[in-house]
């Protein structure tokens, strides 16, 4: 049987264990903040949420393409010509442009990062309604085009997994997907 005293003891030492480990929780909170912002930076935070909740589309999802695309420089072009943050193609930028009514698009708009953003992020909607929402294939398909990897699923060519992401035929979109 445990005294009344013990017990009392009990109580305060598993108090104090409990309040310790509250506040190395909040200090490793505090502390790791910063860390991941160097380590995750989103420097478009603001511009990528209003586009990704506009499209119901993963802002995280899109901030993660971003870094893969252009390592966050909005003056990034591709040896293929892709261009600004999300390197689109101007093509494809030309057609997402009329898709939301912009009328008055030019390409030099893709250096702008609030347009690049909103074109790339419109664009990804469509693919996610494309591939009923199937993130790999989205991403492969932003890469490599919605064309070819249809294909490769119509085909059995790629699943559309991460386990068979060494299936996909383009070495470029299967480490971009892999990334």
């Amino acid at each position: 049987m445990i005294s009344r005293k013990r017990l009392s003891v009990l109580r305060i030492s598993v108090l104090r264990v409990v309040v310790g480990i509250f506040l190395l929780i909040c200090i490793f909170g505090a502390f790791w903040r910063p860390v991941l912002r160097v380590v995750y930076p989103n420097p478009y935070g603001h511009i990528v949420n209003e586009a990704a909740h506009r499209h119901n589309v993963d802002p995280l999802l899109v901030v993660a393409m971003m870094r893969t695309e252009s390592g966050f420089d909005p003056a990034a072009v591709s040896v293929k010509g892709a261009r600004g943050l999300m390197q689109l193609m101007p093509d494809t930028a030309r057609w997402a442009a009329e898709q939301m009514g912009l009328t008055s698009f030019v390409v030099d708009d893709l250096d702008v990062p609030d347009t690049n953003i909103a074109l790339a992020v419109w664009y990804i909607g469509h693919l996610m309604d494309t591939f009923d929402h199937r993130v790999l294939p989205v991403v492969a398909a932003y890469n490599a085009g919605p064309g070819n990897v249809q294909r490769w699923l119509r085909e059995d060519v790629w699943p559309g997994t991460l386990e068979t992401v060494s299936a996909i035929p383009f070495p470029e979109t299967r480490v971009y997907v892999q990334r």
